[in-house]
């Protein structure tokens, strides 16, 4: 049976540890299961998932919000794994050894890893947004300023940031590691420090882009573009307070390897691509010296066919039609010609088959070698060259199969 928790209560507890809201991922549009949250110190983002044990229904949307803070509601169903299995491989390869809850979020999925199988035994949970945004989630003064062009946007935003750290008071201390109570009221010092910013630990005259998810997901990812998504360290509801105090280190040394994982996986890719390189050249090697032997064979069959059938044209030449003999030795030349006729047929197969794998394999190659390029010289922009590229070649490769 799941306990009944307040809402206000989960984004209090939040807040007292210096944890700033981003997005709340909600089933159902009012049950909250997770939640993205960030460090003030580090700036490093994390999921908060709230177990089925426990039932928050979220506020509605402006009601705990102070000024421009609204954080991102995000409406999220329950899906099969395998319907974003490349996520999920993704995620696997990323995570590699290391311990620890984790989630990854795409355009269009959240899925969720634990460590450890739940209760239930399922260590996978996935989750299909169904709509990212609605009027609350609409894009603020504050972070309408940082959406701008990332040209110039560090020394844009330095002076800002300068003078809100002139403008700021000393800052808090950060709380002690605490066991999770939510019959306990809270301080109140704390309470009035969320009552100027209940989606942040510090006030907003300290941290003024509430809204705004620094090292978080984009306010707006692409419809259906991004697919292996971003990976986050992430926590149960309760166990995130009970390591406040190291939060910040933890994350960095989890995020720190996740990256040097990252960076592996597609080092081994690019090994991969070259021993697949060598090997499809010594395949290709391999098939034009079989093709050549086969070829060889074919073409000393048909010569020793033709003496064949020059012999059998010369004995029927001297004898008479009438001559008993005369319809087999006519049969034996008929055949000898079918039979070389079947040979020249098979060389023209064998003739097709290898231009056709050739031109197959040179296409295709021809294909990833131009969406490589198409990547180097787009950089960041690289959706619309890859998925051309990727469309190309499979096309070629659907093409050169139905033809075959």
């Amino acid at each position: 049976m799941s306990q009944d928790l307040s809402f206000a209560k989960v984004v209090a507890m939040i807040g007292d540890h210096n944890f700033t809201i981003a997005a709340f991922y909600l089933l159902q549009r009012a049950k909250c299961k997770f939640i993205e949250c960030r460090t003030q110190t580090t700036q490093r983002t994390f999921i908060l998932h709230i177990p089925d044990r426990y039932n928050v229904e979220i506020a509605a949307p402006g009601a705990e919000a102070v000024g421009d803070d609204e954080p991102i509601r995000l409406h999220i169903v329950p899906v099969g794994n395998e319907i974003v299995g490349r996520q999920l491989t993704h995620l696997r390869e990323t995570k590699g050894t290391i311990v620890a809850d984790f989630a990854s979020l795409s355009s269009t999925t959240l899925c969720h890893v634990r460590a450890a199988p739940a209760a239930d035994g399922d260590r996978y949970s996935c989750f299909r947004i169904v709509d990212k945004f609605d009027a609350s989630s609409a894009a603020t003064p504050a972070s309408a300023g940082l959406a701008q062009s990332a040209e110039g946007a560090a020394d844009r935003l330095q002076g800002r940031i300068a003078a809100f750290e002139a403008r700021a008071d000393e800052a808090p201390p950060a709380p002690a590691a605490v066991d999770l109570v939510f019959d306990e009221a809270p301080p109140a010092a704390a309470h009035a420090q969320r009552e100027q910013a209940p989606f942040g630990g510090p006030s907003k005259e300290q941290a003024p882009f509430g809204g705004h998810r620094d090292n978080a997901a984009p306010a707006s990812l692409p419809n259906d573009e991004i697919e292996l998504g971003l990976i986050y360290i992430a926590f149960d509801l309760g166990a995130v307070f009970k390591q406040a105090k190291g939060l910040d280190a933890l994350l960095e040394e989890k995020y720190d390897l996740l990256e040097d994982n990252e960076l592996d996986v597609r080092l081994e890719k690019l090994e991969r691509i070259k021993t697949l390189l060598e090997t499809v050249t010594a395949r290709a090697v391999q098939l034009e010296d079989s093709v050549a032997k086969q070829e060889d064979a074919i073409k000393t069959n048909i010569e020793t066919l033709t003496k064949l059938c020059a012999r059998a044209d010369a004995v029927r030449g001297k004898t008479a039609e009438a001559h008993a003999d005369y319809p087999e030795i006519a049969g034996t030349c008929d055949a000898v010609r079918a039979e070389i006729s079947e040979e020249v047929v098979s060389h023209l197969r064998l003739k097709d088959a290898d231009h056709d794998a050739l031109e197959m394999a040179a296409y295709m190659l021809g294909e990833i070698l131009a969406a490589f390029d198409a990547l180097i010289a787009s950089g960041p922009t690289v959706a619309a060259a890859t998925d051309a590229a990727t469309a190309a070649a499979t096309d070629a490769a659907t093409d050169a199969a139905t033809e075959k």
